[in-house]
């Protein structure tokens, strides 16, 4: 053997051997070490599983004018697994249900979803600036199943449009000097005081004390509050006398700069809700008190009525009506400076942080102007009091909120302004000339205006905050805040929408000097146009009513029917107004709603129901209908009409044209010569309820005059179960040829109101001679018409 051979039989063994452990290997594997094999029973089924909604979508303004950003949580795929395939993000001026998703606006841009529980956000873009918007997310995945709709924030779109004004305000120090003519009355003798006069000529103490002692004619006396001067005490004497251990002091009004020498004070203060008592509120206006809102009044506005025409709250077609509600944080600063007995220095400021939101309905059709105190707060639990050495100045700040509205409108009106301000309003005296301190910041958002005409309104709410020194008024501020909705069918563009601040400010002086005379001013007058109309005209009135005004109506389950549309060609939505009794009616059956048909379910009898269509097209430009009534019946029925030829039974469908034998409305052949037909027809009632005949006449014919109803049927109502009433037709011709009618039945069957057929009959001349005239003497006939003279003839 050869080395060759010997390494050729080596590498077979070897190879043999490697062979036979493969196979054993792979034997083994499959017997011992694969899984068993698995037995398929089903094909995978399909993705029937949607992502699950978003739950917390955020809305807050942007940083670029028209911007809104929005930021949520990634659902997933199937519920909160996995990645869905796409969002579907829309937009609308109301908050958006399922009602109104489909026509709501879509946003352009949405993110691709990233896997489920991350953070996604976007900023839309291009709204308009300032106004409110909705905003709604659903979530498809690639099988195409889509969430339900997530919550609905709002947000204001950014506004380029805010204003600044710079804060411009100074005080000083003085050394203080009281002189020995002012007297300040000790704790022991205000509590004597028994009764300050209503005309403030007398002070009346119950007894004597060492501080009355003091006082002498001339002197200008000063009091902290006590029980009987709640409002503290500063007077010039005029008197001093005794009568029945009473002590009188006459007096006249005094001010700061008679009782102060020189000095001056500083005082700042923020206002708090339990500082005091709300003296009055209107109905409709509630207050929100609470220990975290302690630092603010939040005061809602609830239907507060400013206007009604005939003075009855219950017919609220002639009102004028806000809702709404004002938020304010306020305080006040007021500084002064006495020198040499005169006032040198005054600062007056108010400060608010506030929010407010108006929403002014008008439905008058007149010129108004109304103004209403909505709310006022006295500051009195206690009365601030600050020191000018030892002299007490006693303030009492009195908060009041006024509701107006002034202008000229000729339809309903509905139109609604957000403003948030920060402001610091004032006056400041110095060196005897007045000037304005402001510093204001504020942003306006605003509800697209619903009207139809022509309308000049202006509405506003207002913060005012006086000051009482001693009791006499001082210095004041009102800050009024107001939208202006000014409409013009004839003018381009036809409405605009103006937000604007006023901020009047004014110092009755007599409290204060009676060397310096009171000033008024208006420290801010601020408006800008916020929105107006696109070129786009308002939806064509809503008309043609069913069931027509003023009818009766016996199925309780009627259809309400109208037509309208839009001359733009815009989609159109209605909301229905339908209501029992009242002839003003606002209880919303249905809103957005796409058709001009709506079903009333049931309907309670005996009953005056009132209703009215209120048309907006996409643009949110509105047109109201008038307002349409029916009457239901006493007994609304469900009955079922039918009318059959009473000789034979058979029946004659409703609508039917074609006349027949067999139903008794084709009266066939009738002489002319004074013969007629007749015919019996029965109403039958075949329902489980009365059947109501509801015309005048009861069975009415139209055409043919040669028909008339000679028998009406004995009753207009029919038991139910099978009873019936008859009537008779009669065909008395007066022509030769085909004569056709329609008999009518106006009836409480809701789908075969009226019921109606036709009849006919034909006048014929059966019986008439045949005429013939011949020559007599040879028999010869003439034939009718011959012209011809002929000897045989």
């Amino acid at each position: 053997m050869t080395k060759s051979n010997g390494f050729r039989m080596v590498i077979s063994f070897l190879t043999l051997l490697g062979m036979f452990i493969s196979l054993f290997s792979s034997a083994y594997a499959a017997a011992y070490l694969s899984p068993p094999p698995r037995t398929i029973t089903n094909a995978p089924s399909a993705d029937t599983i949607a992502p699950a909604p978003v739950l917390a979508l955020q809305a807050e303004r942007g940083t670029a004018p028209g911007t809104v950003k929005l930021s949520w949580i990634a659902p997933g795929d199937d519920s909160t697994a996995g990645t869905a395939a796409q969002y579907i993000i829309r937009y609308n001026s109301e908050p958006i249900s399922e009602d109104n998703w489909a026509s709501s606006s879509d946003v352009v841009g949405e993110p691709t979803p990233s896997p489920a529980g991350s953070l996604e956000q976007m900023t839309v873009t291009g709204l308009t600036q300032g106004m409110i918007y909705y905003f709604a997310i659903k979530t498809r995945d690639e099988a195409g199943n889509i969430s339900t709709i997530s919550n609905t924030p709002r947000a204001v779109a950014a506004a380029a449009y805010s204003t600044y004004l710079p804060l411009v305000l100074s005080t000083s120090d003085v050394p203080v000097v009281i002189p020995k003519t002012t007297v300040v009355l000790d704790k022991t003798t205000a509590e004597v005081i028994e009764d300050i006069s209503a005309d403030y000529t007398a002070i009346t103490f119950t007894q004597t004390t060492q501080g009355l002692n003091d006082v002498q004619v001339g002197d200008v006396i000063v009091s902290e509050p006590a029980p009987n001067a709640p409002y503290g005490l500063l007077a010039k004497v005029n008197s001093v006398t005794t009568s029945s251990g009473d002590v009188v002091v006459g007096i006249e009004p005094a001010a700061l700069d008679e009782a102060i020498e020189s000095g001056s004070a500083h005082i700042s203060q923020k206002l708090r809700l339990d500082q005091g008592t709300t003296t009055f509120a209107l109905p409709g206006v509630s207050t929100i008190a609470s220990p975290e809102l302690n630092d603010e009044f939040y005061i809602e506005l609830q239907d507060v009525v400013l206007y009604d025409d005939d003075g009855d709250l219950d017919t609220t077609n002639d009102q004028i009506v806000a809702h709404g509600y004002i938020r304010l944080e306020p305080g006040f600063s007021l500084d002064l400076e006495v020198r040499h007995w005169e006032l040198k220095n005054l600062n007056f400021t108010t400060t608010a942080n506030e929010t407010f939101e108006l929403e002014v309905e008008n439905k008058t059709d007149l010129q108004f102007k109304k103004e209403k105190l909505i709310f006022e707060h006295h500051f009195e639990d206690p009365p601030v009091t600050f020191m000018i050495g030892s002299l007490p100045v006693v303030v009492v700040p009195v908060l009041r909120v006024y509701v107006g509205i002034d202008g000229t409108a000729h339809t309903v009106v509905t139109t609604g302004i957000e403003q948030q301000a920060t402001l610091t309003a004032g006056l400041q005296y110095r060196n005897g000339t007045w000037s304005p301190i402001t510093d204001f910041n504020n942003e306006f958002f605003f509800h697209i205006p619903r009207l139809t005409a022509d309308a000049d309104v202006k509405g506003y709410i207002s913060g005012e905050l006086d000051l009482l020194l001693y009791g006499l008024t001082g210095p004041y501020a009102k800050v009024t805040p107001y939208l202006q909705l000014h409409a013009n069918t004839n003018e381009t563009p036809w409405w605009v929408l103006y937000g604007g601040v006023e901020v009047p400010a004014g110092v009755k002086i007599e409290v204060l000097s009676h060397q310096i005379a009171e000033y008024e001013t208006t420290l801010i007058d601020y408006k800008i146009p916020l929105i107006e109309a696109q070129t786009n005209n308002p939806p064509n009135t809503p008309g043609n009513p069913s069931p027509p005004n003023g009818s009766i109506i016996y199925d309780p389950n009627i259809n309400l029917s109208w037509s309208s549309g839009d001359p733009d060609g815009d989609n159109v939505t209605y909301d229905l107004y339908l209501e029992a009794e009242d002839s003003t009616p606002d209880v919303l059956m249905t809103s957005n709603y796409m058709t001009t048909t709506f079903n009333t379910g049931g309907l309670t009898p005996d009953t005056d129901y009132y209703w009215q269509v209120v048309a907006r097209d996409e643009h949110d430009a509105v047109n109201s209908g008038p307002i349409w009534t029916f009457h239901t019946a006493s007994d609304l029925s469900s009955g079922e009409i039918t009318v059959r030829n009473d000789s034979n039974g058979v029946e004659i469908p409703d609508g039917d044209t074609t006349p027949s034998v067999s139903e008794g409305t084709d009266f066939g052949s009738v002489d002319i010569n004074g013969a007629t037909a007749t015919q019996w027809f029965r109403i039958w009632n075949d329902g489980s309820d009365f059947l109501y005949l509801t015309g005048d006449p009861i069975v009415q014919l139209t055409g043919c005059s040669d028909f008339t109803i000679t028998a009406q049927p004995g009753d207009t109502s029919i038991s139910p179960y099978h009873n019936s009433v008859q009537f008779l037709v009669t065909f008395d011709p007066t022509t030769v040829g085909l004569c056709s009618a329609e008999i009518s039945i106006p009836n409480s069957d809701a789908d075969e109101n009226p019921y109606n057929f036709t009849i006919q009959g034909t006048g014929t001349i059966t019986n008439s001679g045949e005429i013939t005239v011949r020559n007599d003497s040879n028999g010869v006939e003439i034939p009718d018409g011959d012209v011809s003279v002929n000897f045989f003839l």
